[in-house]
């Protein structure tokens, strides 16, 4: 089960940050505003289980509680055995963390930081790693790797791509991000009717097999034997897939990729700035139309949406699947009106909520 949570909406002078927890000791977090480490602190997450930050851009209210998150992720009695942390973010922000390295700041903190640059202009992602001993870091410059269909995290079964978005600013490049999990769900029908008994094979060797797009598998059958399973019929896999769409001014192409970028995503996170009636709207952020319209356009009608449950002090238990959780509203427009501007658009197709501090969202 995938736990979603929305440390900060990035609202009304609170900085955006969202953690994800895939339930295997894997925690992902995007964006980290300033109070981020202390929102994660009060709601019982912990920052030493945050495997891998993805910054969507270099402005303050996204990355500026990077310090109390990294200093949070290391044990100090960890000195021969350094917690691993690694960020994902646009060209530019190794020399930020790099000055940041630099403070007095991060004492009796031992990390191997990785920070990994994303061009996808140049489909490739540049790599330096800081050893951060105490006060001291030594800085190693590591290769640079191509890019293959945006994706920039993958484990198999977790699966992070980036997409470029025009913050309307030359000088700060900015993300969108989609998280996915792939879980398998096995067929023991065809298996046992196929003769093969269950066992760690199903664990190991099917699913790395469903994940490679094998076709073939010779699994282990109760006499001793091999026998060959059709992978697919063997074994399919469950997407769960999660977006992050914020500080962008899009025009018309904009929005008709980033719907193809989030299509099938059973959550969407979107900032939805201000409404289309706003006076003197920003240059740098989207409207709810907008939000909603790309929104709109990311849904499948074909897939199968997960069911999601929300705590209850935002709103009933369970909400319908996909849904999207409007965020980044500006403090100079009522929230209701960004409702119902959106609300105009998704209909019925979308469950929508305007999202709170600290709202949690499972994925069941």
């Amino acid at each position: 089960m995938l736990k979603a949570t929305l440390l900060n909406d990035g609202s009304k002078g609170r900085h955006s940050a969202i953690h994800i927890d895939s339930g295997d000791n894997r925690n992902f977090l995007f964006d980290c505003g300033d109070t981020t480490y202390w929102k994660m602190k009060e709601m019982g997450i912990s920052t030493y289980h945050v495997d891998s930050i993805f910054l969507t851009h270099k402005h303050g209210d996204h990355m500026r509680g990077f310090n109390q998150v990294f200093v949070g992720a290391s044990i100090p009695t960890q000195v021969d055995n350094p917690k691993i942390l690694s960020l994902y973010a646009p060209p530019g922000t190794d020399e930020l963390i790099e000055h940041k390295l630099e403070g007095d700041y991060f004492i009796r903190t031992f990390i191997d930081l990785f920070v990994n640059e994303v061009s996808l202009s140049d489909k490739e992602c540049k790599t330096t790693k800081y050893e951060c001993r105490d006060k001291e870091f030594e800085r190693i410059e590591c290769e640079t790797k191509p890019l293959k269909d945006n994706t920039i995290y993958n484990d198999k079964t977790k699966i992070v791509k980036a997409f470029d978005v025009s913050h309307n600013d030359p000088d700060v490049p900015c993300l969108a991000f989609s998280f996915s999990e792939n879980k398998m769900k096995v067929n023991m029908r065809y298996i046992t009717k196929r003769g093969v008994p269950a066992g760690k094979w199903i664990s190991t060797d099917l699913q790395n097999a469903l994940l490679n797009g094998d076709e073939i598998l010779y699994a282990p059958r109760g006499d001793g034997g091999l026998v060959g399973l059709e992978v697919r019929q063997a074994a399919s896999l469950d997407t769960t897939k999660i977006s992050y769409i914020t500080d962008l001014h899009p025009n018309e192409q904009d929005k008709e990729d980033l719907s193809k970028f989030a299509f099938g995503s059973d959550l969407i996170f979107c900032e939805a700035n201000y409404t289309r009636r706003t006076e003197r709207p920003s240059e740098h952020h989207m409207s709810a139309f907008d939000a909603a319209t790309i929104i709109l356009n990311a849904f499948d009608s074909n897939k199968n949406y997960k069911r999601i449950e929300i705590d209850k002090r935002f709103s009933r238990s369970k909400i319908k699947s996909p849904a999207a959780v409007l965020m980044h509203l500006s403090e100079k427009v009522d929230e209701n009106d960004i409702y119902n501007e959106a609300d105009d658009v998704l209909k019925e197709e979308y469950e929508m909520i305007i999202g709170k501090p600290g709202m949690q969202l499972s994925l069941i």
